[in-house]
């Protein structure tokens, strides 16, 4: 069984704000509240609660039933006072009209939350998903009060 919530890659943060990055090649994503010019996403996080961040790319392994590696999102906020994870996949993109980023972005998604539900089926949390780009940084504005 793959552990989406194993420690090692796994931080958490209380503070209002907050964001995601993924600026070093092939190592996680991971959160902070620190260099925001480094954020690909913003979290904002009104009312500070505890929110813990699950790397998932280049962090869990992942493979499909051919034996392929399955594509993966970077990974998952867990937001449990709303009962919540929120699946992330960051796009460092210059212009969101070109390329075919968004379709790659879905399918990272829903490969990767496909095996979250395989390998987690009792997991009451709600679950959603969420694109980030340069252009569209924030998530969860008003969400966490």
């Amino acid at each position: 069984m793959v552990d989406f919530f194993a420690p090692n890659c796994a931080a958490s943060l209380s503070v209002s704000r907050f964001g995601i990055c993924d600026d070093r090649p092939h190592k996680p994503a991971y959160m902070t509240a620190e260099n925001a010019k480094n954020w690909l996403l913003e979290v904002v996080n009104q009312s500070a609660q505890t929110v813990d961040f699950h790397a998932v790319d280049h962090c869990i392994t992942l493979n499909r039933p051919d034996g392929k590696p399955a594509k993966k999102c970077e990974g998952l906020l867990v937001v449990q006072a709303l009962n919540q994870l929120i699946f992330l996949e960051l796009k460092a993109i210059q212009n969101p009209k070109k390329g075919n980023w968004k379709t790659e972005a879905i399918e990272q998604l829903e490969e990767t939350i496909a095996h979250f539900k395989q390998h987690h089926p009792n997991v009451s949390y709600r679950l959603r998903a969420h694109i980030g780009y340069p252009r569209k940084r924030q998530c969860g504005h008003g969400v966490y009060k």
